[in-house]
């Protein structure tokens, strides 16, 4: 059950929460918290409405199976594809995203390089087998949440 939790919330929080922060904080200005809580509501509402469709619907295909049965064939071969496309791209930005906090405290690697490292680490780990990958996910989500939480708890106090 942790490990599907855990994973869910990989892709649900992911590493973008890191990534987009500050030009988030530098658009909506002192509305940040108001943005951060609109944007949490979505990510839930998204969460439970897979959640729910993957109950009513289970059957594996996942996004395009959804929009498949829900719209028509059409939309679920879009459907499908937008999905496989933001997981292409989305491990590319990730790990520019981490490069730049790797570069940022040891500004001696340049950022593409640890960026492609990265990528390369997180393919061999994949390739290892899905229950070493399910600890690492483990591991980052409890370390992110964390972080997250002590991010809140210095605002509050601070």
């Amino acid at each position: 059950m942790f490990d599907a939790v855990s994973t869910g919330l990989a892709a649900i929080l992911g590493a973008g929460i890191f990534a987009v922060i500050v030009p988030a904080a530098a658009i909506a200005e002192p509305s940040l918290l108001v943005s951060l809580a609109l944007a949490v509501f979505v990510a839930f509402c998204n969460a439970l409405s897979s959640a729910q469709l993957a109950a009513v619907f289970p059957r594996s295909g996942g996004t395009y199976e959804f929009g498949r049965r829900m719209l028509g064939p059409w939309w679920g071969f879009e459907a499908g594809w937008m999905f496989l496309t933001a997981n292409t791209v989305g491990p590319g930005v990730i790990a520019l995203a981490f490069a730049s906090y790797v570069h940022a405290a040891r500004g001696v690697i340049p950022v593409r390089m640890v960026a492609v490292l990265a990528a390369l680490l997180m393919t061999l780990l994949n390739a290892a087998g899905i229950r070493r990958s399910v600890r690492v996910t483990d591991v980052v989500v409890v370390i992110s949440v964390l972080s997250l939480l002590a991010v809140i708890l210095i605002g509050f106090v601070g």
